[in-house]
């Protein structure tokens, strides 16, 4: 099957740097059409949640996308690596820190920028993949860790949260550690 995409791939955008931005872009545009023209997304005060009739369903939901993202996510793998590691070395709260709980960690990309920069570092996610050693299972709604366990969190993803007080609340837990979020124009972001 992954080959036939991949030829698939070749003969809609050919071969080489240029066509894989290409490709990348009109991937892109797909998605924000889709996001603007969904009715899937409730907006209010600058902010956009996507509705679930329920908690089971939105699980379900993030649970599943890995298969539809893990593709995009390892191709910019490398250079979503190397913007982690910048953004990281430039965050005083993570520079301070021993311990950090990524969420939402999909691959563990911000997992190994935080290991390169010598910290102690592990993700979570609803669906990690197999065989993912930096991402553990779990859900950043009802963190398994106990409290005053970890040193800060990280986030690129409160924009895929079901219940934003409820992720918060478990953040809390910690009152001594650092929440440390990328909302908007992230690396690896997906929708």
């Amino acid at each position: 099957m992954a080959l036939l995409k991949r030829i698939n791939n070749i003969l809609r955008f050919g071969l080489g740097a240029k066509a894989l931005e290409e490709k990348r872009a009109q991937k892109a545009a797909a998605r924000v059409a889709s996001f603007d023209s969904s009715d899937l997304w409730e907006r209010r005060d600058g902010f956009a949640a996507r509705r679930y009739e329920s908690y089971d369903a939105y699980l379900k939901h993030q649970a599943f996308k890995l298969g539809t993202v893990g593709e995009r996510l390892e191709e910019t793998e490398a250079e979503d690596f190397q913007e982690f590691k910048r953004r990281f070395e430039g965050c005083a709260p993570l520079r301070s820190a021993r311990s950090v709980l990524c969420l939402g960690a999909r691959l563990g990309t911000e997992v190994k920028a935080l290991h390169a920069l010598g910290l102690f570092a592990v993700g979570i996610d609803l669906n990690p993949g197999e065989r993912n050693a930096l991402v553990l299972v779990g859900d950043f709604h009802e963190l398994v860790f106990p409290d005053g366990s970890i040193d800060a969190v990280y986030t690129n993803a409160l924009d895929h949260v079901f219940d934003l007080s409820r992720v918060v609340g478990e953040v809390r837990r910690d009152p001594a550690g650092d929440l440390v979020a990328s909302t908007g124009g992230n690396a690896s972001g997906d929708a």
